[in-house]
């Protein structure tokens, strides 16, 4: 039986549409954790935590890179 386009074209767009959001919702999470990465370097060096290892390392002497 040969389905009609009225019916094959919306369930086209339906799986189109479907494929969109799973895409999209990758993205989002991808994004996700962009954001908490960015929001962590933010808090490292708003509490000036790289600045005081720096600090503690330099106050040592100087050091290799071993």
């Amino acid at each position: 039986m040969t389905e009609i386009r009225t019916v094959t074209t919306p369930r086209s767009k339906r799986a189109e549409i479907i494929s969109t959001i799973a895409h999209y919702e990758k993205r989002i999470a991808q994004a996700r954790a962009d954001l908490s990465h960015v929001n962590a370097c933010i808090a490292l060096f708003a509490r000036g935590e790289l600045m005081t290892l720096c600090e503690k390392v330099l106050a040592s002497g100087p050091e290799t890179t071993k």
